[in-house]
């Protein structure tokens, strides 16, 4: 077995006076330094975000492994803390020490908080991943984070090639006539055309709002020209139409084809015998000449034309 994992206790193992410089080194947490806190959350996207938080701070701080290790225990809460209480008693009772170094706590917690399918999404997600509606800068750091997540090493001109393959293709497209050293003058070179892009769709769109603004304020002038040359025109086109206009037109229609219905009673137009107001009714005789006669209170049923025999 190596050293790590025969010592129950990893922090007491050595000399006196490393013992020591240990405790130094161990001291409380510096007040300046946020350190982040994990709950213990099924959610790998949240370990991973509490993992990249400490190596930022590690990366700033030359500190010993084993301060690393104490550093981020110490911010575990909840679940967190029960897990890690387990995990030394388990690794105690098979005669193994508390995790001594920062990768190797790292490879625990990503054992139990980061499922193998995890992985598989993550480089799923990279391989598919283009830059959409995003700006090229916020593109290029989410690429990157999601490589960092799903531990993903490559080579600069591989690096080069995915970023261009997921550009927008107005923006690719003049990307790929230029040729770069490294991946920063790449990513500078596409913010450059990206800008260039933006501000043509600008100077385009304004000028476009111009030429509509030009014609309606020359419409407008052209209306008012014209009601002055032609006010009884313009009045009579400001005229709202009502159905009234359509209801004459009806009406008249109607009162020519009532105009031309004639009443077998009276011998009148305007009105058939069973509406017919006149109290006389029309004989007609056989000399063709016609002869009125008072009708009785109920003769609206007869016939409206007799004939004389």
């Amino acid at each position: 077995m190596s050293g790590e994992e025969t010592n129950k206790d990893d922090f007491n193992t050595d000399p006196k006076g490393k013992r020591r410089h240990a405790k130094r080194d161990v001291a409380e947490p510096d007040p300046k330094i946020k350190y982040p806190t994990f709950k213990g959350n099924t959610n790998p996207d949240l370990y991973l975000d509490w993992e990249m938080k400490f190596e930022q701070i590690f990366r700033m701080n030359d500190w010993s492994e084993e301060k690393k290790v104490k550093l981020a225990s110490f911010q575990f809460s909840d679940f967190a803390i029960v897990w890690w209480e387990d995990l030394q008693l388990k690794r105690w009772l098979k005669g193994k020490g508390p995790p001594r170094t920062w990768e190797k706590l790292k490879k625990l917690m990503r054992k139990k908080y980061v499922p193998s399918y995890y992985y598989r999404e993550l480089n799923r997600k990279l391989r598919m991943f283009t830059q959409g509606s995003l700006a090229v800068d916020e593109y290029v750091h989410q690429l990157d984070l999601l490589k960092m997540c799903a531990g993903v090493q490559e080579g600069e001109e591989a690096s080069m090639t995915r970023i261009i393959d997921g550009l927008r293709g107005e923006i690719r497209d003049k990307v790929v006539m230029y040729t770069f050293v490294d991946k920063e003058e790449l990513v500078h070179k596409a913010i450059k055309v990206e800008k260039r892009i933006k501000e043509k769709h600008s100077k385009s769109s304004s000028s476009g709002w111009k030429d509509s603004k030009s014609a309606s304020r020359w419409k407008d002038s052209k209306t008012k020209k014209d009601n002055v040359k032609f006010p009884h025109k313009a009045k009579e086109e400001s005229k709202p139409k009502t159905d009234g206009g359509k209801k004459l037109v009806f009406e008249s229609s109607s009162n020519d084809r009532t105009v031309s219905i004639k009443c077998f009673r009276c011998l009148g137009k305007g009105h058939i015998a069973s509406q017919c107001p006149n109290k006389r009714a029309m004989i007609l005789k056989d000399n063709g000449e016609c002869e009125s006669a008072h009708s009785s209170e109920g003769d609206d049923d007869m016939p409206s034309l007799e004939i004389d025999s």
